[in-house]
């Protein structure tokens, strides 16, 4: 919370007295599933960008690293434009990352090899894209393989039970609702019960042209809601742990008419529209001094959205402690704080800010905070 302080201070003052909070990394472009809902890497995609393999050399990992925690950053996300655990040194990685006492979440299918339970029960997060509740729609969906859906029920089974004994990993589902899926959510709720899951969230996909036939019609957005509605009434405990209430707002919106959500310009399904409640003169994002990503070519934006007007750097011309302080930097900064508009075609991406209620939250607290700290 210290440090959570000197970032709003100099939030309020243009400057930095700390590193960001939050550090997500691409490691590879390369998935062993071939998800339909994906913009990367889904069979239903008519055009396949032939992309050179590539995998973060661990050199240039450690160097980033080892700036993270000379900065005090307090968490690293490993993830990639494909599957994380198929680089060749995730292991080495997992061990580097917390012998600097950082916590380390992953987002993941699933392929993690769970013999490597040692390196493992280190890791503090995972979050799992587990979209189907039934092995016959994760084949359709995910992965058409007859053992891997069990495979991945059997790792959660596992990283459950060290949870019990040590307090951690924070086991979280991620659901991305779509045409074929949207009907398992009880299913999926079942699962977070028995397996004594942290979290399910349950997001509506972004869709392209490719995959746009995956998209909810107004139809079973209806049907979703009829079912939302009756899951809600059960007053099930384990509710608190997803957020259905939310996504039964957003599609009670939907199917009233009241907000024209399906999809944006662009194509993409816009249902999530997080700032719109709020979008107002008043806010200025934050996200600058709490968050960094880096991804695959190694660009560093200042928003995990990796908005194209947000790079700041790269990791491959400038250290990332280099560029965190640079005058580039401090410029992308001030630019999502004082231009930041979502009438702007060049700020879309943040209407689906998947960090909106922590961002609000720091906004407030800087807003109310005693000018004597300030000063």
């Amino acid at each position: 919370m210290q440090r959570d302080l000197l970032r709003l201070t100099g939030f309020l003052k243009n400057r930095i007295f700390a590193g960001p909070k939050h550090v997500s990394i691409n490691l590879t472009n390369q998935c062993n599933f071939n998800c339909l809902y994906c913009s990367l890497h889904s069979k239903l995609k008519k055009v396949r960008r032939s992309e050179q393999e590539f995998y973060m050399s661990f050199n240039i990992f450690k160097n980033i690293v080892d700036d993270c925690s000379s900065l005090n950053v307090a968490q690293i996300t490993l993830l990639g434009k494909g599957e994380p655990f198929l680089h060749p040194h995730i292991y080495d990685m997992i061990e580097y990352v917390k012998a600097k006492k950082i916590k380390l979440s992953f987002c993941t299918n699933g392929s993690f090899d769970i013999k490597e339970i040692r390196l493992l029960s280190k890791v503090d997060d995972f979050n799992i894209n587990l979209s189907s509740a039934r092995e016959k729609t994760f084949r359709n969906l995910q992965y058409n393989d007859r053992n891997v859906f069990d495979d991945i029920h059997n790792k959660i089974k596992v990283l459950s039970g060290i949870k019990r004994i040590q307090g951690f990993p924070k086991i979280r589902v991620v659901y991305l609702i779509n045409a074929l899926n949207f009907l398992e959510i009880e299913d999926m709720l079942k699962i977070g019960r028995d397996y004594a899951l942290d979290y399910i969230e349950f997001r509506l996909m972004f869709a392209t042209s490719d995959t746009e036939s995956l998209i909810l019609d107004r139809n079973k957005a209806i049907k979703l809601h009829s079912n939302l509605k009756k899951i809600i009434n059960q007053n099930d405990p384990f509710l608190k742990r997803s957020n259905l209430l939310y996504l039964y707002g957003i599609i009670s919106r939907m199917k009233s008419g009241k907000d024209d959500a399906f999809r944006d310009s662009s194509g993409r399904d816009n249902n999530l529209t997080y700032y719109r409640k709020i979008f107002n003169n008043q806010f200025k994002c934050c996200a600058g001094w709490f968050y960094v990503a880096i991804d695959i070519d190694g660009n560093v934006y200042s928003c995990c959205h990796y908005v194209d007007i947000l790079t700041a750097g790269n990791i491959y011309k400038n250290s990332f402690k280099e560029i965190w302080r640079s005058k580039k930097f401090s410029a992308v900064r001030k630019k999502m704080k004082y231009s930041m508009s979502i009438k702007d075609e060049l700020w879309q991406k943040c209407h689906n800010c998947t960090r909106y209620a922590f961002l609000e939250g720091m906004f407030k607290k800087a807003k109310n905070m005693p000018k004597a700290i300030i000063q």
